[in-house]
């Protein structure tokens, strides 16, 4: 699933070996599936981006997954950002409009902000558990977290 219909074609074109892969145009807060469909939601590379809507799209993730399954995430950790900045200026990114403290990086383009932040594991699991997750298992893997949760059933 991606929001973007050029990263859509673009994956279409990178994986069009897979034999019954879907690939799906949707916004992550407005799923296209029943619920309780799937065993697994992978959030990989992408959580660093959802802003103000990651709530929303976890609430979303969390409607998707079925009660006994999991939610794998990758994401920045708190002392990603001079790695990330080095990255940022290695492919000549000039819509930089500011960078927090707390390590956000805030992009201008086009008439619209967007956002790419990073999380300590205190965060990660507030934010997880605000939203109906717990934590089974987080690992911090050079600049970055990877995560799995359960659903907290209410």
């Amino acid at each position: 699933v991606d929001h973007d219909k050029t990263a859509i074609q673009h994956a279409r074109f990178k994986l069009k070996n897979i034999k019954d892969l879907k690939l799906i145009l949707a916004e992550g807060n407005k799923l296209p599936f029943k619920n309780q469909t799937f065993d697994y939601v992978t959030i990989i590379g992408t959580f660093a981006n959802f802003g103000e809507q990651k709530y929303e799209i976890l609430k979303e993730a969390r409607r998707v997954l079925k009660d006994e399954g999991f939610l794998i995430i990758s994401v920045y950790s708190d002392e990603a950002l001079s790695e990330r900045m080095k990255v940022y200026k290695s492919i000549a990114l000039d819509n930089i409009g500011e960078v927090r403290k707390d390590g956000t990086v805030v992009f201008k383009d086009f008439g619209k902000t967007e956002v790419s932040e990073q999380f300590s594991e205190e965060e990660l699991r507030e934010i997880l558990s605000k939203s109906g997750f717990k934590i089974n298992n987080i690992k911090r893997a050079s600049i970055a977290y990877l995560l799995k949760a359960g659903k907290t059933i209410k």
